[in-house]
């Protein structure tokens, strides 16, 4: 049973993550690393795929553990971590406040999501963000693509950062998947809705099913039009939407916040 850790920056909360799931999971990070050097260079998965949640079920689930529910949720987080733990990018909740601002189009092809969402981001979110009876208003996302390695279905992935405690996963995280099969991201939200509507169970494919997921669909849809919004060059804030005082920041943070309108590099 985990809960979220109130009073600290979005870059502490990680930090505290990636260190749990170390002592959890000893080797872990190093394990990863080595698959990425071994495999990657063949193009077995695409370069904005940290690691293929198959690859990671591998380390944490033996055989004797292929059931644990808890390893099953972890297998989403630390894929994520893994992924964020690279590069550990913010982007600041007033930044998320100003996309939201604005309309979100989800008129887009999810190929789109491959161009923008090269690495993954931490995004924080103003107060006001849709969440759900279960995990409270959520605080931030960490948001990143995963490839299915036997399918080849691209899915985005988000961990949700919880205000209320939640009694899966290692870590307070929450992991929800919107796979991108659709030809724009409106109608790949349409399916999630109608696919978990049928759903009894707690978990599929390592995140959240049902119910729960139904009911954090509004979260999805603002994550999702958030990152359109954000980084994508044609639709870029304006230098006075978009602006930042660094000075005010906590640059304390072991996390590295965006600049304003940076796209990834």
């Amino acid at each position: 049973m985990t809960r979220p850790t109130p009073g600290t920056t979005a870059g502490a909360r990680l930090q505290r993550h990636l260190q749990v799931i170390e002592c959890r999971y000893p080797r872990a990070w190093e394990q990863i690393d080595a698959i990425r050097r071994m495999y990657l260079p063949a193009g077995l998965w695409p370069a904005w795929c940290h690691i293929p949640l198959s690859r990671v079920r591998d380390l944490i689930c033996p055989d004797d553990a292929a059931h644990d529910p808890t390893r099953l949720v972890d297998v989403a987080i630390v894929a994520g971590l893994a992924a964020w733990r690279s590069h550990r990018a913010i982007c600041d909740s007033d930044r998320t406040a100003q996309a939201l601002s604005r309309s979100l189009d989800l008129e887009v092809s999810p190929d789109l999501l491959q161009t923008l969402l090269d690495r993954p981001v931490f995004i924080e979110l103003p107060p006001g963000t849709p969440g759900s009876a279960a995990t409270g208003q959520p605080r931030g996302v960490l948001a990143h693509l995963n490839q299915d390695e036997r399918t080849r279905q691209t899915e985005l992935r988000l961990l949700i950062d919880p205000t209320r405690r939640w009694t899966l996963g290692s870590v307070p995280l929450v992991p929800l998947a919107l796979p991108l099969t659709e030809p724009t991201l409106t109608r790949c939200l349409d399916v999630l809705v109608r696919t978990h509507a049928r759903r009894h169970e707690r978990l599929a494919r390592h995140a959240v099913a049902g119910e729960l997921a139904v009911a954090l669909h509004g979260l999805v849809r603002c994550c999702a039009g958030v990152i359109v919004q954000l980084f994508d060059p044609t639709r870029a804030l304006t230098p006075r939407e978009a602006a930042t005082d660094l000075d005010e920041r906590d640059h304390t943070s072991p996390g590295s916040h965006l600049a304003d309108n940076a796209p990834f590099a």
